[in-house]
């Protein structure tokens, strides 16, 4: 999560793919199954975000235990 000295910065579904985190239809499934991933932001009726510092978050711990296993 962002703190006070870190500007908010928002990810649309589309910048997932482009990250390689994932396909718009994974990340939706994602936040509607899995109670750690991060919860989406609905900014206007069409405009769905999420806080790319928690996203970030989340896949770092996600590699972590793959390490750990």
């Amino acid at each position: 999560m962002a703190n006070a000295s870190t500007p908010f910065r928002g990810m649309r579904v589309k910048q997932f793919k482009d990250r390689g985190l994932g396909s718009p239809a994974t990340i939706w499934r994602l936040a509607k199954t899995d109670p750690s991933f991060p919860k989406p932001i609905k900014v206007s009726p069409g405009i769905t975000i999420w806080d790319e510092a928690e996203v970030d978050s989340y896949y770092k711990a996600k590699k972590a235990l793959r390490g750990a296993a």
